[in-house]
């Protein structure tokens, strides 16, 4: 009866007491809930790049600090890094730079670094390629070939491969004849070809103070462009020495 009578008169301390228990149950879940999501805000705001990603950013950087040659292009690779690194969150952007003062060589160096959450750094090897067009055989060029736009074609190739004076416009070959043995897709240089080849009929061009005189002649010798060869002048019956210029094309001044 007293405890019936105790119901009675105290109903909200019944009640009350365990609707704070459950409120207060929940506000720690909420507290609980919301400090995890803070920290999985945390975490997610730093970023991890890639090996790979980190290689293209070290590659656009080293492409921003040369201009483009006159001739030909650059081309830039990023070697791999080793596998065994491993790389760290960052908070911000990171850092590209270049120890030392930067150099156009076959390979550059690229620091990247961090500095938040925690600071670390690595190098980054950018490899630098100067491709530049080249003149190449489309097949084998046995000596005494005559040159056609079916027997060269132009392609783009890493300078350092090439040997001797190469050439960048196939035009300049067309009527030249092969002097050496030229394989497929070898770089046809002006030692390989005689733009003048013995024997043939030139054109004499003979230049006086703004003059220009033609006549012809048989060459004694090959020639290459830029080359002095002796020359039998047709009219005269006289050797000269004259310069190659192009195709059974050769110039003196008088």
């Amino acid at each position: 009866m007293k405890k019936l009578i105790y119901f009675i008169l105290n109903p909200l301390k019944t009640v009350i007491l365990p609707l704070c228990l459950i409120t207060y149950a929940t506000a720690t879940l909420a507290n609980s809930s919301s400090v995890k999501a803070d920290a999985t805000s945390t975490n997610q705001s730093a970023k991890t790049l890639s090996p790979a990603q980190i290689g293209e950013k070290a590659v656009a950087y080293v492409s921003g600090l040369f201009p483009a040659p006159e001739v030909g292009e650059l081309s830039y690779k990023f070697v791999p890094l080793d596998k065994r690194i491993k790389i760290k969150p960052c908070d911000d952007d990171i850092h590209l730079a270049i120890p030392g003062s930067a150099s156009l060589s076959k390979q550059t160096a690229v620091q990247v670094s961090c500095h938040s959450p925690k600071s670390w750094n690595l190098y980054v090897q950018v490899r630098i390629t100067k491709m530049i067009p080249v003149v190449v055989a489309r097949s084998n060029l046995a000596p005494g070939t005559v040159i056609t736009s079916n027997s060269v074609s132009v392609i783009m190739k890493d300078s350092t491969q090439i040997r001797g004076r190469a050439l960048q416009q196939a035009n300049l070959l067309f009527g030249a004849k092969a002097s050496r043995y030229i394989t497929a897709g070898q770089a046809v240089t002006l030692r390989q070809v005689c733009l003048v080849c013995k024997g043939d009929m030139v054109t004499i061009v003979a230049k006086l103070k703004g003059l220009r005189v033609k006549t012809t002649g048989i060459s004694q010798q090959n020639g290459s462009l830029g080359d002095n060869i002796a020359i039998l002048n047709s009219r005269t019956n006289k050797r000269i020495d004259a310069r190659v210029v192009a195709v059974n094309r050769v110039e003196i001044n008088i």
